[in-house]
């Protein structure tokens, strides 16, 4: 989750919370919204995919990865943005208004 925390700041902080608080169901769901986000910036997409997430929901700017890393190929973004998209309607129902990265 470390690669997401710079793209979700606030959401990561709110699991974390949670975690501590023991709502441990609401964590556990929380936690299952953000596997496909999570997969998507670090195993699929790497560094390059973290940058282009932080632009998207922005909370930092990513921009593009430095050499010898390569941007994604429009086809990478198209696949990415999806992923982000169903993340930010998976999570509108379990954050409270408080807590929002876009």
């Amino acid at each position: 989750m470390n690669a997401l925390a710079n793209i979700l700041p606030s959401t990561v902080s709110y699991l974390y919370d949670l975690y501590q608080k023991e709502e441990f169901h609401k964590a556990m769901q929380l936690q299952g919204a953000l596997v496909e986000v999570n997969q998507a910036v670090t195993a699929q997409f790497g560094t390059a995919g973290a940058k282009r997430a932080m632009d998207v929901f922005g909370v930092f700017t990513g921009g593009d990865p430095r050499s010898p890393l390569l941007p994604l190929e429009k086809s990478e973004v198209q696949v990415l943005e999806t992923v982000l998209q169903s993340t930010r309607t998976q999570l509108s129902g379990l954050l409270p208004a408080c807590v929002c990265d876009w």
